[in-house]
């Protein structure tokens, strides 16, 4: 079972590389095949961390997990864009025009849950 803020990946890979990775586990370097993904995705990631550090500065981007309620609207000040690396969640009893008077642009780069009209909406 996936937990809440993870999301599920499918990816095609040549049967050779997948050889190798099954050799690679069974010679108990990985637990199993997705150990040897997380572990070779934390890699990567890991060698842009400057690059990743230096743009979340700059373009204020939002780290983890964001929740909007209606109590967040009312506190939002006027619009603005919101940029989230993670998860983002809009409470059901948010409405596409509320969420319009609060946010003139919504990125996300991760997983989203809201309604499908702000989904549209924000081309999320």
């Amino acid at each position: 079972m996936l937990e809440e803020n993870s999301e599920k990946l499918t990816l095609n890979i040549s049967v050779v590389d997948l050889g190798k990775i099954d050799y690679l586990v069974s010679q108990g370097y990985y637990g199993n095949r997705t150990d040897f993904l997380r572990s070779a995705v934390k890699r990567q990631l890991d060698g842009h961390e400057a690059a990743l550090k230096r743009d979340f500065v700059e373009k204020n981007i939002t780290i983890g997990i964001v929740r909007i309620g209606p109590h967040d609207l009312e506190k939002a000040g006027g619009l603005q864009d919101c940029v989230v690396l993670g998860m983002l969640i809009v409470a059901p009893d948010v409405t596409l025009e509320m969420m319009k008077r609060a946010y003139r642009r919504l990125t996300v780069y991760g997983k989203v849950k809201c309604s499908r009209e702000i989904e549209d909406h924000y081309e999320l």
